[in-house]
């Protein structure tokens, strides 16, 4: 892949990334439409997460420096209470567990984990058929087509505005959100599409359900890379090279998006994405099929 192509691309990530419709689903058209070959397969997309990922990091540090002050005071609070739980077997009279959720952000802290852990498991155990389904044509259109669904079906069936914030976030609503993110690796799904319209079915507010969903998209691409790591040996200079300059537009790109996102989803109605979904994914299929 040339540099210039991987900028392409990675400027195209950038947008589409903070949009809910599907980011790969569009890099693969596009690649193909074009005749680009990364000759990385999902490392080159890895890559290009790392770049929206730190456009993430920036424009939400204040939460994500929080979260990892939270972290180990969480776990601690877990270990005491395992110990306290296996002492208790032993004891007439139990001893009380200790509170590990103690204010806002300890909760918000808490359901990240339990999110992260949901599409882990996801993930993970849907690994192979990812991959395979990747190296099929009609997944993406077919991926986008629901994507457009669930988008339609949300903005008709859920309130206008919601007004649950983390006050009101539930466990239940987490692990939900976390197995919705597990499931947008599969090719033309929407990680931002379907985890917001899961958000909006829940009721919560805009602000928050935005907030939320990308502070669970971190884990789950550093997940990602960890995972395409030991491919990185078998690329020449020149993929890596043409890699890191997809990740540097994409990242660029994406922190200007993000600044948009906020007010461009609060005036804007989920159906419209749904009816983009809708076109391009008939229309991909039209010409894949019949033309």
């Amino acid at each position: 892949m040339a540099v210039l192509e991987a900028i392409l691309l990675g400027i195209l990530q950038g947008i589409l990334e903070f949009l809910p419709v599907s980011s790969f689903g569009h890099l693969t058209i596009l690649e193909k439409l074009l005749g680009f070959s990364s000759g990385s397969g999902v490392l080159f997309e890895v890559f290009l997460h790392i770049g929206t990922l730190a456009a993430v990091l920036l424009v939400f540090w204040r939460d994500v420096r929080a979260i990892l002050r939270e972290v180990p005071a969480l776990l601690l609070a877990g270990l005491a209470n395992v110990r306290i739980y296996l002492a208790n077997r032993r004891r007439n009279i139990p001893l009380p567990y200790r509170k590990a959720v103690t204010g806002s952000s300890s909760k918000l802290t808490f359901l990240l984990l339990l999110s992260s852990a949901a599409t882990f498991l996801i993930g993970f155990s849907a690994k192979n058929l990812v991959y395979l389904s990747r190296t099929t044509e009609f997944m993406a259109p077919i991926g986008i087509l629901m994507t457009g669904v669930f988008l339609l079906v949300t903005d008709l069936g859920a309130p206008a505005k919601g007004r649950r914030g983390i006050a009101e976030a539930t466990c239940d609503h987490a692990l939900w959100l976390g197995i919705a993110q597990g499931i947008s690796v599969f090719p033309g799904i929407s990680r931002l599409g379907i985890s917001l319209s899961l958000m909006h079915l829940f009721g919560y507010k805009i602000s928050f359900a935005v907030r939320y969903v990308f502070l669970m998209s971190i884990p789950a691409i550093l997940g990602a890379l960890c995972a395409e790591l030991p491919h990185i040996t078998g690329l020449s200079g020149e993929q890596i090279g043409a890699c890191i300059c997809g990740m540097l537009a994409a990242g660029i790109t994406a922190y200007f998006m993000i600044r948009m996102l906020l007010r461009l989803l609060s005036r804007v109605r989920l159906r419209v994405f749904a009816f983009y979904c809708f076109i391009l994914g008939t229309g991909i299929l039209l010409n894949e099929y019949l033309f």
